[in-house]
């Protein structure tokens, strides 16, 4: 029996006592989660000052080589031969002048490098694999993990190489280097630009979502999207990955809550995730350059 709203008294229905019982559950269940580390560990990630000097430096080199490749004199019968077929006009720009521009390039290429750190980490670096463990009596709904990361940890959604955009530069944010000095060379037909209300293929390409398994961040707090645990059972979370922005030996102790729909409290605890020798990011850069590299020989091996 139940006391209705209206001041009747009810006989109680089964879904009522459904509900009575899984609230007296609740009460006397102990939220009882474990969360354990099953592969990967943080990164700590330096940019050493020497290495981007010498990173610059060759760089430099590069793109004064073209300067050394530029014919300083072209014969009078050539340049006439050139004008008369409109095959190239001279390079408008000085060589003191494309030195200015390779100056100005390489500078900023100094500052966008350390910047490239989370786009290249998240491609490269190892994945953390964290399983959830319920040791309760109750099938778990809706289970939430959040870690409390400190402010010098980053965490990164992983990205799969097959996922890059072979058609746009990786890393992205560096500075696009000035075009090698010498003589322009002219196409014989470059087409009739499209009408800028024309529409490109990408513009109506559908966008591609964000996966659901993935994790979000706020501030230095990580989200896991929620999942169903069963009695006695475990569920993986969103693969992630972290990176520590200075040195650190050992491991990393994070402090992790989690909530459940079904249940009332809050599981809480610490997990240890494990921490890599410090890398390099030019290392880092140089695995990126290799995996995007086999992408682009396997895309080209199907295509053939």
């Amino acid at each position: 029996m139940y006391d209705a709203p209206d001041g009747r008294t009810d006989r109680a229905r089964a879904a009522d006592i459904d509900r009575l019982g899984e609230r007296l559950l609740r009460r006397q269940q102990a939220f009882d989660l474990t969360l354990s580390v099953q592969q990967g560990a943080a990164v700590p990630v330096a940019v050493p000052g020497d290495a981007l000097d010498r990173v610059v430096a060759a760089e430099r080199e590069r793109r004064l080589n073209h300067m050394q490749l530029a014919p300083k004199d072209v014969p009078m019968e050539q340049m006439l031969k050139d004008l008369i077929h409109s095959r190239t006009t001279p390079d408008p720009r000085s060589r003191e002048q494309y030195l200015e521009e390779v100056d100005r390039y390489l500078e900023a290429l100094r500052r966008a490098l350390p910047k490239t750190l989370p786009e290249v980490a998240a491609l490269v670096a190892p994945r953390i694999a964290l399983r959830l463990h319920n040791h309760t009596h109750i099938h778990l709904k809706d289970v939430q993990v959040r870690l409390e990361l400190p402010d010098s940890v980053l965490a990164l959604n992983p990205t799969d190489p097959d996922d890059l955009d072979r058609k746009k530069p990786f890393p992205s944010g560096l500075p696009r280097a000035p075009r090698p000095y010498g003589p322009v060379t002219q196409k014989p037909y470059a087409g009739v630009p499209a009408p800028p209300w024309l529409p490109s293929l990408r513009d109506v390409m559908p966008i591609s979502l964000p996966s659901r398994w993935e994790i979000e961040t706020e501030g230095s707090t990580v989200i896991f999207p929620a999942e169903d645990v069963r009695v006695g059972l475990a569920e993986d979370l969103a693969p992630f990955v972290v990176v520590i922005e200075q040195p650190l030996v050992g491991t990393l102790q994070v402090p992790w809550t989690a909530t459940a729909t079904n249940m009332e409290g809050t599981a809480q605890g610490t997990v240890a995730l494990p921490v890599s020798p410090v890398q390099s990011l030019f290392d880092l850069i140089e695995l990126a350059d290799s995996a995007t590299s086999d992408g682009e020989d396997e895309n080209d091996d199907s295509e053939d």
